[in-house]
């Protein structure tokens, strides 16, 4: 996503609300199928850091 908003500019919201919309529209199912698998994973990671910054 960072690629896609780069260099972007939204003058209201909704336009920068309807670019993500399609963004993620745009991508093939495997794609979200890969963030759903991978958010268990996630969530360990942030339960086992002890900082108050977590860096992923």
């Amino acid at each position: 996503m960072e690629h896609w908003l780069h260099d972007k500019k939204f003058d209201t919201d909704i336009e920068l609300h309807n670019s993500v919309i399609h963004y993620f529209n745009s991508k093939k199912s495997e794609f979200h199928a890969l963030g759903i698998d991978l958010l268990s994973e996630k969530w360990q990671e942030v339960l086992e850091v002890e900082e108050e910054y977590f860096d992923y």
